[in-house]
């Protein structure tokens, strides 16, 4: 009997010593200990595990707060504390703004931003920036991804901003605000709801120097543009890492409707990003990426230039270029500029240095990577000609650095010609 309480004795002690009596964050001169805590699914007084460190680690890593997150349980004066080691980064990085006005050829304005990352050590993001001179511009941005709740956000944008246009001779002039809410359902399921008032002016500064094929008469006919967006978005996301995943699936899946006042009509688009990761051969940090990406719009007139795609180049078809007149194929323009695209990627990467803070606040790693990309667009109200597929292929590295991703390419296309790219 008295051997019968003894086993009895000792399981319950080895019982509680695999649940965990406090939490303890370390490293964290900035951020909250709340903003860490909220994040892990060990909690006081529950048992512990290898693989819930290993979740915790990557859920606090995502925050994008930190260059190393380090997780160990360590057992003081019969206590078994978890603690959460951060090194943060760096939040404030400032920077400046040239603008060149095309239709003066010469600097036009000055100006300067800022953007703070982790502002208040809340994980918020503040940003703003303005421009002096000719052109006077300026934005404000505001972002929270956990206000309140279980994970509900907010976003605000104020911004009266003008680009240049990649192909033509134009300048999109672009002045209003954009807000946006959303929540979680569970861990890996995203709502987002928003709406953005714009007003665009678009503006010619040299209709003779037109980089690709004319404007269609329904292009220089309207100059104005006034539309109010309003967009959801449902995604779903179960990736370990999210800069760098090596297992998991990201869908991500937005419904915008233009509803134009004036002389704009309605329009709709709908975009859908898949993506599957999966690793193999672990010693190599090898890592298999499928990309399925689409874009598919309506309206019942002919879709304004702002709402054209260009499916050369980066994060789209690569061996091509965004410029269709760049490009060495028949039917440049009809190839690369088109409103709905239906896109394959397909990737295998692995590690050349691995991903780590070498230096204090500085993390850096860099992965080898093969591609192929297959893709084809086509104008709304026409049917898909796949005689104007495009298919690209090469190799680049991936370079990780403080929290952002570099990404350098070589890439070959199915007309013999190739070209590098930087993003």
């Amino acid at each position: 009997m008295h051997y019968i309480f003894l086993i009895l004795f000792l399981n319950i002690n080895i019982l509680f010593s695999e649940t965990i009596d406090f939490i303890q964050v370390e490293g964290n001169k900035k951020t909250k200990n709340y903003i860490i805590l909220r994040e892990l699914k060990q909690q006081v007084n529950d048992t512990w595990s290898a693989e819930t460190m290993a979740t915790d680690k990557n859920r606090v890593y995502n925050l994008g707060l930190f260059s190393s997150v380090e997780i160990e349980v360590k057992n003081t004066n019969e206590q078994n504390i978890y603690i959460v080691r951060v090194s943060e980064k760096w939040y404030v990085w400032p920077f400046p703004i040239v603008k060149y006005d095309n239709r003066i050829d010469q600097v036009s304005s000055y100006g300067g931003g800022l953007i703070h990352q982790n502002f208040r050590g809340r994980d918020e993001d503040v940003s703003a920036g303005a421009t002096a001179g000719q052109v006077s511009e300026y934005f404000l941005w505001y972002s929270n991804p956990w206000i309140s709740g279980d994970h509900n956000s907010l976003d605000i944008t104020i911004y009266d901003q003008s680009s240049d246009h990649h192909v033509y001779s134009i300048v999109e002039d672009d002045k209003g605000m954009y807000v946006e809410g959303g929540f979680y359902k569970g861990y890996n399921h995203k709502f987002n709801f928003w709406l953005n008032y714009n007003n665009k002016v678009i503006d010619f500064f040299d209709d003779e120097q037109l980089v690709a094929a004319p404007f269609e008469s329904d292009y220089i006919g309207q100059t104005k543009y006034s539309y109010l967006r309003i967009g959801s978005q449902y995604r779903y996301d179960t990736r370990d890492i999210y800069i760098d995943p090596n297992s998991g699936i990201f869908l991500d899946i937005e419904f915008n409707h233009l509803f134009g006042f004036y002389d704009t009509d309605d329009m709709f688009d709908i975009e859908l990003d898949f993506n599957i990761y999966k690793s193999f051969f672990s010693y190599l940090g090898s890592v298999f990426k499928y990309n399925f990406f689409s874009n598919i719009q309506y309206s019942k007139s002919e879709l304004p230039i702002f709402k054209k795609n260009y499916i050369g180049g980066q994060s789209y078809v690569r061996g091509y270029s965004a410029i269709p007149s760049n490009n060495e194929i028949a039917n440049a323009t009809e190839r690369i500029e088109v409103e709905n695209f239906l896109i394959n990627s397909f990737e295998i990467q692995s590690t050349l240095i691995n991903r780590k803070e070498y230096l204090d606040q500085v993390e850096m790693g860099i992965d080898f990577v093969l591609f192929a990309d297959y893709g084809i667009g086509y104008n709304l109200n026409k049917s898909i000609n796949w005689n104007n597929s495009l298919l690209g292929y090469g190799l680049g590295l991936k370079i990780f650095l403080m929290g952002a991703v570099i990404k350098f390419d070589y890439a070959l296309n199915m007309h013999g010609t190739s070209r590098w790219h930087l993003f």
